[in-house]
């Protein structure tokens, strides 16, 4: 396992990739929002992208607590840990994928 050192260049990165995660789940509840104000989109369409995102935010936590020292890796085996991400990672690409078609069978 590792450790985030000082002046690395991942002290920079991690915080970085961490913000985009977070945008990425604010904007699809923006999405949400905005398209149950509007009523121009299903509904259904924006529950799954919340959802989708928040599961994806979740498989990218999981991603960096094995990859770094912390006590989660101490608590978990890292096949129990792989098994997570991947579980975690495509059901939040069908949610997203899923979002997506209902929201383009909506427009054609």
């Amino acid at each position: 396992m590792h450790y985030l050192e000082a002046g690395s260049v991942m002290m920079f990165v991690i915080p970085l990739y961490g913000t985009s995660l977070v945008l990425l789940v604010v904007s699809s509840i923006f999405f949400f929002f905005m398209s149950k104000k509007i009523g121009c989109l299903p509904l259904s369409a924006g529950i799954l992208f919340i959802v989708g995102a928040i599961i994806f935010y979740i498989s990218d936590s999981l991603i960096a607590h094995g990859k770094f020292t912390t006590p989660y890796i101490e608590q978990v085996s890292q096949s129990l840990n792989s098994t997570l991400i991947m579980v975690t990672y495509y059901v939040c690409q069908y949610l997203i994928a899923s979002g997506a078609f209902a929201v383009s069978d909506f427009i054609v």
